[in-house]
């Protein structure tokens, strides 16, 4: 294909030395992540104080340092699912290639084995920590991070299990035994779903059905969320990063044409993020009546 056009991708096939690196990115964000996690756990997010000696201010701008971008860890993985799964997704349908069984088996393998797990150690985890003495104090003392006031009700029950397995989490119930990082793996799923949809609505319009059950949930997500897990656009935010990571695997561009789309997903990142910061600002000052 002439470098000077735009078009889709002939094949599905990723070059063999990306998975590499790839496999480190993620491995590198998820290190991220758990450091991210792990400060602000141990340190309430506490930078560096003139009080400090030179030593403990070293050491915690160097800590801070290090564990200050789990967000953007977040979007990488968002970034890399949507690459990964989004785009050869987008190729295949493109090409007449996508069976719904293969797709769909292999996307329910990839979560299920993080899944389980996570709800077997989110249950010991849970019942181990209510056992030990001055749990609440801690979990108190770091409400403003995680709301973790919730974690004093937390469901551990078989309903909210099996309303995670069905990745409804933050949708119809919440994340089983106070594990609240469930709430990434609702999002791919639907995701997932949603993706293909859309690669298919066209020569099965049956699916029109299924994409708007979809945005529906979605949206009964955002506007009915009591924990604010939301914030009013996470579900549509996260989605249009993952489909950037799709549209750099299935679409081969100039690189002028990268640099445009790039700008604008700076932009409606911003407008969201702006869009969510009033929402909140609207109900923080909301007063009953």
């Amino acid at each position: 294909m002439d470098e000077g056009w735009i078009g889709f991708r002939t094949n599905a096939v990723t070059p063999a030395n990306l998975p590499t690196w790839l496999d480190l990115a993620r491995t590198m964000a998820a290190i991220e992540v758990v450091a991210f996690h792990s400060y602000q756990l141990m340190f309430l997010e506490r930078s560096p104080d003139p009080g400090d000696g030179s030593p403990v201010s070293y050491l915690y701008s160097l800590v801070l340092t290090l564990s200050a971008h789990g967000m953007a860890a977040v979007i990488v993985f968002f970034v890399l699912s949507g690459y990964l799964v989004g785009g050869p997704a987008i190729v295949r349908a493109r090409w007449g290639q996508l069976n719904a069984i293969d797709y769909f088996a292999a996307r329910g393998a990839r979560l299920y084995v993080v899944l389980m797990p996570a709800l077997v150690t989110s249950i010991c985890a849970y019942s181990l920590a209510r056992h030990l003495p001055n749990w609440q104090e801690f979990v108190a003392t770091r409400h403003d991070l995680y709301d973790a006031g919730r974690l004093f009700s937390a469901s551990a029950g078989v309903t909210t299990a099996v309303c995670n397995v069905a990745f409804l989490q933050t949708i119809a119930c919440s994340e089983f035994a106070g594990n609240l990082a469930l709430w990434s793996l609702s999002n791919e799923f639907w995701y997932y779903v949603l993706i293909f949809a859309l690669v298919v609505v066209w020569s099965r319009p049956s699916f029109t059905f299924l994409i708007i059950g979809i945005l529906a949930l979605f949206w009964y997500a955002e506007r009915h969320d009591p924990a604010g897990t939301h914030i009013g656009t996470k579900f549509i935010f996260y989605f249009l990063i993952w489909c950037l990571g799709a549209a750099v695997y299935a679409i081969r561009a100039p690189a002028v044409s990268w640099l445009f789309l790039f700008c604008v997903g700076l932009v409606g990142a911003w407008l969201l993020y702006v869009g969510g910061r009033r929402r909140n600002g609207r109900q923080a000052n909301w007063q009953p009546a």
